[in-house]
C-alpha cells in the first residue's frame, strides 16, 4: 500500500479569507503604502522577519505590525496611510463560486474553518 492510499480520508477543509473567498487585499495595503507594497508586506518570496511576516506567523498582533511599518517607512520617508485600508478592504469583492464551493462541501458534509491574517 502507497502513502497516499495510506493517508487518513479527508475530513476538514480550511480556507483564508482575503484573495480566496475575497478579491486580493495587496491592491489596498499599496495605497496605503504609499505606492510600496513591499513595505507593508515585505518580499512576498521569503518568509523572513518583516512585520507581515511575523503577523501571519502569529508572533504579533495587527496594531504592532502597523507601529512596526509606520516605523520603517519613518526611516524611508514614506507615508502611511492605515486610514485607507478601512474603506479600501471594504470594496474587497466576494468570489462567489468559491462561496459555493464551500457550501457545497459543508453539504457533502466535510467540516469547514476559516483562517487569516486580514
Amino acid at each position: 500500500m502507497s502513502a497516499i492510499e495510506a493517508a487518513a480520508p479527508v475530513t476538514t477543509v480550511l480556507f483564508d479569507f482575503a484573495g480566496v473567498l475575497t478579491t486580493s487585499p495587496w491592491a489596498a495595503l499599496t495605497t496605503a503604502g504609499g505606492g510600496d507594497l513591499e513595505l507593508m508586506i515585505g518580499p512576498y518570496d521569503e518568509d523572513g522577519d518583516h512585520p507581515w511576516h511575523r503577523v501571519e506567523r502569529g508572533e504579533i498582533a495587527l496594531r504592532e505590525w502597523m507601529a512596526e511599518v509606520t516605523r520603517i517607512a519613518g526611516d524611508t520617508g514614506v507615508e502611511v496611510d492605515f486610514g485607507l485600508l478601512a474603506g479600501l478592504l471594504g470594496e474587497l469583492a466576494v468570489h462567489d463560486q468559491v462561496v459555493a464551493r464551500v457550501r457545497g462541501l459543508k453539504a457533502e458534509g466535510y467540516r469547514l474553518g476559516l483562517i487569516t491574517t486580514t
